[in-house]
Protein backbone atom coordinates (compact mmCIF):
# COMPACT_ATOMS: atom_id res chain seq x y z
CA UNK A 1 0.00 0.00 0.00
CA UNK A 2 2.94 2.27 0.57
CA UNK A 3 4.28 2.46 -3.02
CA UNK A 4 0.52 2.82 -4.09
CA UNK A 5 -0.19 5.78 -1.44
CA UNK A 6 3.38 7.74 -1.96
CA UNK A 7 2.90 9.99 -5.33
CA UNK A 8 -0.82 10.15 -6.61
CA UNK A 9 -2.15 10.48 -3.20
CA UNK A 10 -0.06 12.90 -1.08
CA UNK A 11 0.02 15.51 -4.02
CA UNK A 12 -1.15 19.15 -2.25
CA UNK A 13 -4.61 19.07 -3.75
CA UNK A 14 -5.18 15.81 -2.70
CA UNK A 15 -4.01 16.39 0.76
CA UNK A 16 -6.28 19.61 0.99
CA UNK A 17 -9.15 17.52 -0.46
CA UNK A 18 -8.64 14.51 2.11
CA UNK A 19 -7.51 16.56 5.12
CA UNK A 20 -10.83 16.39 7.14
CA UNK A 21 -11.12 12.12 6.56
CA UNK A 22 -7.19 12.10 7.35
CA UNK A 23 -7.75 13.96 11.04
CA UNK A 24 -11.07 12.29 11.74
CA UNK A 25 -9.27 8.80 10.99
CA UNK A 26 -6.47 9.76 13.30
CA UNK A 27 -9.22 10.94 16.02
CA UNK A 28 -10.97 7.78 16.07
CA UNK A 29 -7.40 5.92 16.67
CA UNK A 30 -6.86 7.78 19.62
CA UNK A 31 -10.18 7.32 21.00
CA UNK A 32 -9.29 3.75 20.48
CA UNK A 33 -6.78 3.83 22.03
CA UNK A 34 -8.33 5.93 25.27
CA UNK A 35 -11.20 3.39 25.06
CA UNK A 36 -8.86 0.60 25.34
CA UNK A 37 -8.08 -0.18 29.34
CA UNK A 38 -4.72 -1.98 28.30
CA UNK A 39 -3.33 0.63 26.91
CA UNK A 40 -3.13 2.95 30.33
CA UNK A 41 -1.92 0.12 32.33
CA UNK A 42 0.52 -2.09 30.02
CA UNK A 43 0.80 -0.13 26.56
CA UNK A 44 -0.50 -1.64 23.28
CA UNK A 45 1.39 -1.90 19.69
CA UNK A 46 -0.45 0.49 17.63
CA UNK A 47 0.70 -1.34 14.32
CA UNK A 48 -2.32 -3.23 13.66
CA UNK A 49 -4.49 -0.15 14.65
CA UNK A 50 -2.43 2.31 12.36
CA UNK A 51 -2.61 -0.24 9.33
CA UNK A 52 -6.66 0.54 9.20
CA UNK A 53 -5.93 4.00 9.63
CA UNK A 54 -4.29 3.58 6.36
CA UNK A 55 -6.94 1.15 4.85
CA UNK A 56 -9.65 3.62 5.72
CA UNK A 57 -7.68 7.09 4.17
CA UNK A 58 -7.16 4.90 0.86
CA UNK A 59 -10.55 3.48 0.43
CA UNK A 60 -12.29 6.85 1.45
CA UNK A 61 -10.15 8.30 -1.09
CA UNK A 62 -10.45 5.70 -3.74
CA UNK A 63 -14.14 3.69 -3.31
CA UNK A 64 -15.87 6.50 -0.26
CA UNK A 65 -15.79 3.39 2.15
CA UNK A 66 -14.21 2.78 5.35
CA UNK A 67 -13.91 -0.28 7.67
CA UNK A 68 -15.15 0.13 11.27
CA UNK A 69 -12.90 -2.57 13.05
CA UNK A 70 -9.53 -4.64 12.45
CA UNK A 71 -12.37 -7.18 12.85
CA UNK A 72 -14.42 -6.06 9.90
CA UNK A 73 -14.20 -9.18 8.09
CA UNK A 74 -13.76 -7.73 4.35
CA UNK A 75 -10.83 -5.95 6.20
CA UNK A 76 -9.50 -9.13 7.02
CA UNK A 77 -9.49 -10.41 3.70
CA UNK A 78 -7.93 -7.40 1.76
CA UNK A 79 -5.30 -7.57 4.73
CA UNK A 80 -4.91 -11.19 3.87
CA UNK A 81 -4.44 -10.89 0.05
CA UNK A 82 -2.10 -8.24 0.37
CA UNK A 83 -0.37 -9.32 2.59
CA UNK A 84 0.05 -12.78 0.37
CA UNK A 85 0.74 -10.66 -3.05
CA UNK A 86 3.49 -8.28 -1.22
CA UNK A 87 4.47 -11.80 0.69
CA UNK A 88 5.20 -13.63 -3.56
CA UNK A 89 6.54 -9.99 -4.76
CA UNK A 90 9.29 -9.68 -2.14
CA UNK A 91 10.35 -13.14 -2.22
CA UNK A 92 13.47 -13.95 -3.37
CA UNK A 93 13.18 -18.17 -3.47
CA UNK A 94 10.72 -17.46 -6.53
CA UNK A 95 11.74 -14.55 -8.07
CA UNK A 96 14.88 -15.06 -10.17
CA UNK A 97 12.74 -15.39 -13.09
CA UNK A 98 12.87 -11.66 -13.00
CA UNK A 99 16.87 -11.41 -12.86
CA UNK A 100 17.69 -14.36 -14.93
CA UNK A 101 14.82 -14.75 -17.83
CA UNK A 102 16.17 -18.04 -18.65
CA UNK A 103 14.76 -19.51 -15.55
CA UNK A 104 11.23 -18.58 -16.02
CA UNK A 105 10.03 -21.90 -17.48
CA UNK A 106 11.41 -23.55 -14.30
CA UNK A 107 9.08 -21.33 -12.10
CA UNK A 108 5.44 -22.22 -13.51
CA UNK A 109 4.32 -23.21 -10.12
CA UNK A 110 5.13 -20.07 -8.65
CA UNK A 111 3.58 -17.73 -11.46
CA UNK A 112 0.27 -19.88 -11.74
CA UNK A 113 0.14 -18.99 -7.81
CA UNK A 114 0.69 -15.60 -8.26
CA UNK A 115 -1.86 -15.30 -10.93
CA UNK A 116 -4.18 -17.04 -8.32
CA UNK A 117 -3.57 -14.43 -5.62
CA UNK A 118 -3.99 -11.78 -8.62
CA UNK A 119 -7.20 -13.27 -9.44
CA UNK A 120 -8.65 -13.38 -6.25
CA UNK A 121 -7.97 -9.66 -5.19
CA UNK A 122 -9.36 -8.55 -8.76
CA UNK A 123 -12.79 -10.89 -8.07
CA UNK A 124 -12.81 -9.21 -4.39
CA UNK A 125 -12.43 -5.43 -5.98
CA UNK A 126 -14.80 -6.44 -8.10
CA UNK A 127 -17.54 -7.95 -5.92
CA UNK A 128 -17.43 -5.48 -3.00
CA UNK A 129 -16.28 -2.29 -4.88
CA UNK A 130 -16.89 -2.04 -8.37
CA UNK A 131 -20.28 -3.20 -8.64
CA UNK A 132 -21.84 -1.90 -6.07
CA UNK A 133 -21.02 1.71 -8.25
CA UNK A 134 -22.85 0.09 -11.32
Amino acid sequence: MRRIMTVPFSTNKVVQQCRHGWEDEAARVVEDVRKNPEAAMNGIVLRSRLQLMMYNNMYRIMFDRRFESEDDPLFVKLKALNGERSRLAQSFDNNYGDFIPILTPFLRGYLKFCKEVEEMRLQLFKDYFLEERK
